[in-house]
């Protein structure tokens, strides 16, 4: 069955208009067994994607848009490949408008590259890699012409066609919507958006025998579609812990090195070591070692002890509380025996996730502990976590009546009263506010600007940094996600703080306290 190569979800942002989970179901109910998704410049909503897919019996294809190109993932390997060059053209490195010029290796094995850049596609062929020529035909003669005359350039190239059309939205009325966003990204109004900035108007999620029809006088672009979804096979490792390798002394292992660690721990705290704190530090040994978290604990304590040598006050908080052996190995303050803290709460065997330790650092010396972490593992392999700023009730009625036309003294009135929180149900909000009593919300210009509000409402905007989150990896970072740089300089992951877990990294909360700092 045909299926688009190009999908882009609201994680386009500002540009695409459906979540993931959204494009997904319209696949099931299209009787769709595969379905792609390539956000702009990113994997931003890969993971919620993969998984919606995977529940869903829909095989997922995951790419990016980078400039001139559309590039898909064959495989594990092709991912990897995918978040390193995601990562190099948001850091500046590459160019994505001149991918054949970055020294990466770029391998027909693991990767799809496609475009319909005649250009684009002559210098990557030029390289020796066998690039797509992507066929983009929404119907009429213009668009037909256009399509020809890469085919004709791809028969030269001695490339293959295939059936490329783009999606932006859901339906065919997700279009002005698609087009107001496109507006706010633009810092225009929609009456004056340049056609380039905003996709067709055909560019919706169209079933498949619409495509079929639409490509139905170049059949090779059909046949090629059918062998790139058929090509593209990802396998994910979800929820297996993936620690960094922790120094250990010859011949330790991670539990054996713990084991040590927490009874030298215990004789400091407790004296005498009665047989029932024993007990219970055996079993929660046993629970550690079963589900594999020795290195975790290895690692927090680590982190802890460089703070405590740097006279930097640090403590463990939340249900982490409840360890003896973190408590035995410093990294919490309250005794979980004497105050009869129920460990399970914290890790039982039931759990197969990753605990979580957060750490309550001095203010002033957080940024020393972080330079600690980077150092320990690798630059490489570490990473502030981000998080995704969506648009809120305030912001959503602002922003799209500014992209309507009105002023901010027409709008002001209504978005000075709004909450700068919550993105549901604005006309409930509105009709709620005494203040919004007289307003005319079921009346024209008003009830254009608060039906596309209510659905701008919730939509992704942009990253941000996690105010408190780490992530470290085993191997360089961009085996498993890719990075950009934040407004600060800063660089994070483009998954937040679910998907980093989903995909079994360990993440840790470090939060400056100012109330440690005095």
């Amino acid at each position: 069955m045909t299926v688009p190569l190009e999908v882009h979800s609201c994680y386009s942002m500002l540009a695409g208009t459906a979540w993931p989970r959204r494009l997904v179901a319209r696949a099931v109910e299209y009787g769709m067994r595969a379905l792609a998704l390539t956000d702009t410049d990113g994997l931003y909503g890969a993971l919620p994607f993969y998984t919606a897919a995977r529940d869903a019996g829909v095989k997922p294809i995951l790419g990016a848009r980078l400039g001139p190109w559309l590039v898909l993932a064959r495989d594990r390997e092709g991912y990897a490949h995918l978040c390193a060059l995601i990562t190099a053209v948001r850091l500046g490195t590459a160019d994505a408008s001149h991918l054949d010029a970055w020294p990466f290796a770029f391998d027909a094995e693991h990767l799809f590259l496609i475009s319909d850049d005649t250009t684009a596609l002559r210098r990557m062929a030029a390289k020796g890699f066998a690039p797509l020529a992507g066929i983009v035909h929404y119907g009429g003669a213009a668009s037909r012409r256009r399509a020809e005359a890469l085919l004709r350039a791809a028969k030269e190239l001695g490339i293959k066609p295939v059936a490329a059309r783009p999606v932006y939205f859901l339906d065919r009325t997700e279009y002005r919507l698609h087009r107001v966003l496109a507006a706010i990204r633009e810092n225009t109004t929609e009456a004056s958006l340049p056609d380039e900035a905003a996709a067709s108007p055909e560019a919706w999620f169209c079933p498949p025998a619409h495509i079929e029809r639409a490509y139905g006088a170049w059949p090779e672009t059909l046949d090629t579609l059918a062998w790139v979804e058929e090509e593209c096979n990802l396998e994910l490792s979800m929820g297996t812990p993936l620690f960094p390798d922790f120094p250990l002394p010859e011949g330790e292992t991670a539990f054996s090195w713990l084991w040590k660690q927490a009874f030298e721990g215990l004789r400091r705290r407790y004296q005498p070591l009665t047989p029932k704190i024993l007990d219970r530090a055996h079993h929660e040994l046993d629970v550690i070692s079963e589900l594999g978290f020795a290195p975790y604990f290895l690692i927090v304590s680590d982190i802890v002890r460089f703070a405590k040598t740097q006279d930097i006050p640090a403590v463990g908080r939340g249900s982490a509380a409840n360890s003896l052996i973190a408590y035995a190995l410093g990294i919490t303050r309250a005794d979980p025996f004497r105050h009869q803290l129920y460990f399970e709460r914290f890790l039982n065997r039931s759990r197969r996730d990753c605990p979580d330790i957060d750490l309550d650092l001095c203010w002033r010396g957080r940024d020393q502990v972080l330079d600690y972490v980077y150092e320990r593992y690798g630059a490489d392999r570490v990473a502030m976590i981000s998080t995704v700023n969506t648009f809120r009730a305030r912001a959503a009625v602002r922003e799209t009546a500014k992209a309507l036309g009105f002023t901010e003294r027409e709008i002001g009135p209504i978005t000075r009263v709004l909450p700068h929180y919550g993105a549901e149900d604005l006309r409930l909000l509105l009709r709620a506010l005494p203040e919004c009593s007289r307003l005319r919300l079921d009346e024209e210009p008003l009830k254009s600007v608060i039906d596309l509000s209510e659905a701008v409402a919730g939509l992704p905007r942009h990253l941000a940094t996690h105010a408190c989150g780490l992530v470290i990896a085993p191997e360089p970072l961009t085996r498993y996600v890719p990075l950009e740089r934040a407004a600060r300089g800063i660089i994070i992951t483009q998954f937040d703080k679910d998907p980093i877990e989903q995909l079994g990294l360990v993440k840790m909360d470090l939060l400056g306290h100012r109330a440690l700092s005095a």
